[in-house]
Formats: C-alpha cells, sequence, structure tokens
C-alpha cells in the first residue's frame, strides 16, 4: 500500500523551464512568466491575490534583468521554494564572464550596503547604462529580498538567488 505524503508537510514547489532564444525573443515573456509562475504558487497561501500580487512583482524585476543580462543561449530554469519559512526564487542562465561578475558586484554592494540609500541613488542619477540594473536594487529596497549568486548546475551558468520573506 502507498502512503500519500502529507500535503502539509511537503514544501511548496514549482519550477519552470524554456530556451533562452525564446525567453529574450519577445519582452512579455517576463511579465507572463512571473505571472504564471506567482499565481500558481500563491494559491494554498491565505490572501492569495495579495501573496501573487508581491511575488509577481519581485519575479518580474528579476526577469527583467535577465532577459537584458545572459549569453543568450542555452535555457532559462525557473524555480520558486518555500525554505525556513521564505519564498526562494531560483534562476539558472548561462552568462559571460564580465555578466557574472555583474551580477556577484550587485550581490556583493546591496549585501554591504544600505539597499534603500543604493536605490535612491540610483534612481536620482540614473544614466542609460544603469536602467538595466535598477531592478534588483529596487525589489532589494522595497521588499527586502536578500540576493545570492551560486555556481549554476553546469560550467558557464549561474543561478540568481532571491530569498523573500512575504509572509510579514
Amino acid at each position: 500500500m502507498t502512503q500519500m505524503a502529507d500535503s502539509m508537510t511537503m514544501p511548496a514547489a514549482i519550477r519552470l523551464c524554456c530556451d533562452m532564444p525564446g525567453f529574450v525573443a519577445d519582452w512579455r515573456r517576463c511579465d507572463q512568466f512571473s505571472n504564471f509562475l506567482a499565481e500558481s504558487f500563491s494559491l494554498a497561501k491565505a490572501d492569495p491575490f495579495a501573496f501573487s500580487n508581491m511575488l509577481s512583482t519581485i519575479i518580474n524585476e528579476v526577469l527583467e534583468t535577465i532577459f537584458y543580462h545572459n549569453s543568450g543561449r542555452g535555457s532559462l530554469t525557473l524555480q520558486l521554494t518555500e525554505e525556513d519559512m521564505a519564498t526562494v526564487f531560483r534562476a539558472e542562465f548561462a552568462v559571460d564572464s564580465a555578466t557574472r561578475s555583474m551580477y556577484e558586484d550587485i550581490v556583493s554592494t546591496l549585501a554591504n550596503q544600505d539597499p534603500v540609500r543604493l536605490y535612491e541613488q540610483l534612481l536620482f542619477h540614473v544614466s542609460s547604462a544603469d536602467t538595466r540594473n535598477i531592478c534588483l536594487y529596487e525589489i532589494a529596497a522595497d521588499y527586502g529580498v536578500r540576493l545570492a549568486v551560486e555556481n549554476g548546475s553546469q560550467k558557464g551558468l549561474i543561478c540568481l538567488v532571491v530569498h523573500m520573506d512575504l509572509n510579514k
């Protein structure tokens, strides 16, 4: 006899994978993917609409950054899980060494300085070069997310990890 796991003990999880050229072919995919992931993940929440709205906003900002900063090859793997009472979003994709350094610099800067101050500096003194990076500063300032860059599952891939506590 097979015993079913109690759904309350299993962490929520959803995973989506697509090819990177298909993702970057249409800007609207950022919004479509973020809405799909957030709405699917939020179904069991006490207030699914509010949770989904915040989660979709955060995911969309991450996807917009990835849309501009990727290698244009390989696949994009997105995963949402719950870990230690937090929601964790992971995006794995291919980058070159300069792009990896850019993500690592943003993560390091946000970890060591005030995200609100950094975001305001970018917002009020933005140059065309900064506009494609401001999204990560925005979600750190507005939602208190914590970002990390990890090695991907294969050489040439990174995993951008976003830890967020939306249950407050």
